[in-house]
């Protein structure tokens, strides 16, 4: 508990409190469908089952390998980011969450369970951005504009401070760059 207190500093608490102060009916039709998307990781999983759907159709080429091998290192950078923002870290540093220090902060009704530091959904996106980059480039970057948002709009919705988001893309980021090292070496440069 004595950690969580200490993570808990007044960087984060300016920052969420500057980000509640935009909040609007347009800022929340916008961020909640965000925030949302990332539930249990939906979005990521979708689009690892679409791409490995589309490995499926395409003939046998370099092309099918190489949607294979993202639709895989997706869904294994989503593992991952799990494993070590979820199932590790949260439990051990069992931080609060913005909404549960200052529920006034709660305006979206959000309701959560688990420990605030640091961000699953932020990981979650962070983590596929280095295998969408090594796939297509475009893809990548699109994946980054989507990584930025859902950061923002955790802190938007009052489930994160600052420094959870920060982390979360951290971890993620390295999470998936692993995960695309490790798929060059077992496919032989797919990605």
């Amino acid at each position: 508990m004595m950690l969580s207190v200490w993570l808990t500093n007044p960087v984060d608490w300016a920052i969420t409190q500057a980000v509640v102060a935009t909040r609007t009916g347009l800022g929340d039709a916008i961020f909640w469908p965000i925030t949302t998307s990332g539930n249990f990781a939906c979005i990521w999983i979708v689009l690892g089952a679409l791409l490995l759907g589309w490995a499926w159709v395409q003939s046998p080429s370099a092309a099918r390998r190489q949607s294979l091998a993202t639709g895989l290192g997706v869904w294994t950078a989503l593992g991952l980011s799990q494993l070590v923002v979820e199932v590790t870290i949260k439990p051990l540093v069992n931080r609060p969450r913005p909404i549960a220090v200052n529920p006034i902060w709660n305006h979206l009704d959000i309701t959560t369970v688990h420990s605030s530091f640091p961000s699953g959904h932020t990981g979650w996106a962070f983590a596929v951005v280095p295998v969408l980059w090594a796939w297509d480039p475009r893809a990548g970057k699109v994946g980054l504009v989507f990584a930025v948002l859902m950061g923002f709009s955790r802190i938007y919705v009052g489930a994160h401070w600052f420094t959870d988001v920060i982390v979360g893309a951290a971890i993620g980021t390295a999470l998936g760059i692993f995960v695309v090292w490790a798929i060059r070496r077992l496919f032989l440069s797919s990605l």
